[in-house]
């Protein structure tokens, strides 16, 4: 199966991956996000409370291979992602098997180890909006000293325009804030965003993933009145008071619909190993049980993903190192056109059920 050969690729190229270098490449992706120095003191004391779980010192081959494992099983509880992965298992993606064979022993260590750093830090982020408004501000602070308006592209730009203040700020940490959550919140921000893929999806020529974002757009959380048959309603607070639960009609499909929308779009990308993990790891993907969950957690960890790509960029330009070219066009297209094939069941389910 696709899924198989990949996450046993990945699990095969830790061999001789140990605890240290494990723990090295973790504290490499923390310090490009500028949250800790080269003498391991954390840019912030709230930080530093979670300093080992942030860093553990135990990252084991077993636990990395487990972590891999737990996002594997996670992804198989998305009944769309499912129907794309039976009908990719018979396809040979030649270009991408020989990336896989001549990059994936180099390559997906240090994958593996951003990943779950980017699961950490979401999840101290998400439990913590003091963290939250600490990385927010440190990020600005960085990202101005970088100028990266000057070389990042176009559409990160804006996506990340698009989600730092308009609903990182605007929404999660003035929602902490106040303690009040609107009901229409998220509802125009979760439009513009899945219509700035969708554009670019055409742009890129994969119209079938475009219709597919067009259906998940004019789908979008924060009605006015809470719909029973569709579960479709306004945004509340969890009763933990820690998540905004947004409530787009038939949440589990819209979120698992989504997810696989989104992981088309993604690979088409240059940056494609390190874009998908925002939307693997568990931090995210775990939405079943409670799916009105879901945006907010991937929206914390798509604004990790965008800050760390951007600190990336600058890093690689200013060491005159390669980027990362694995963007999969055909790997995208045929995404797309599985993924059309979901939309259309989830717009006849939504259908029935009104």
């Amino acid at each position: 199966m696709f899924t198989e050969k990949i996450t046993s690729e990945i699990k095969n190229t830790l061999d001789g991956f140990d605890e240290r270098k494990m723990r090295d490449h973790m504290l490499k992706h923390y310090k490009l996000w500028h949250l800790i120095d080269d003498k391991e003191k954390w840019a912030t004391p709230e930080l530093q409370k979670i300093s080992t779980e942030l860093l553990p010192r135990n990252m084991t081959k077993k636990k990395s291979q487990d972590f891999i494992d737990e996002m594997a099983l996670l992804a198989e509880k998305n009944t769309y992602l499912v129907n794309f992965l039976k009908k990719v298992k018979n396809e040979k993606f030649e270009h991408l098997f020989e990336k896989v064979r001549k990059e994936g022993g180099h390559l997906f260590p240090d994958l593996v180890a951003y990943t779950s750093a980017l699961d950490r830090l979401t999840k101290a982020i998400y439990e913590n909006p003091k963290i939250l408004q600490q990385c927010v501000d440190l990020f600005k602070k960085e990202r101005r000293q970088i100028s990266f308006f000057k070389h990042e592209s176009f559409f990160r730009k804006m996506k990340l325009l698009s989600v730092e203040k308009p609903i990182v700020e605007s929404i999660i940490l003035k929602s902490h804030r106040t303690q009040l959550v609107q009901g229409k919140a998220g509802h125009m921000a979760a439009f513009v965003n899945i219509m700035e893929a969708t554009v670019a999806d055409i742009i890129e020529g994969n119209s079938e993933n475009a219709k597919v974002g067009w259906i998940l757009a004019i789908n979008k959380p924060g009605s006015k009145k809470y719909n029973p048959h569709t579960g479709a309603g306004p945004s509340i607070w969890a009763d933990d008071k820690k998540t905004i639960l947004l409530r787009p009609p038939l949440p589990k499909e819209w979120a698992d619909l989504y997810q696989t929308w989104n992981m088309a779009f993604v690979a088409q990308s240059q940056s494609f190993p390190y874009l998908i993990p925002k939307l693997l790891i568990p931090q995210v993907a775990n939405y079943h049980e409670n799916p009105a969950q879901y945006l907010h957690k991937r929206v914390l960890a798509l604004y990790l993903c965008l800050n760390y790509l951007i600190f990336d960029c600058a890093n690689r330009m200013g060491a005159d190192i390669p980027a990362v070219h694995w963007d999969e066009e055909e790997l995208a297209h045929f995404w797309g056109m599985c993924n059309l094939e979901s939309a259309r069941k989830y717009t006849s389910a939504l259908f029935t059920s009104k």
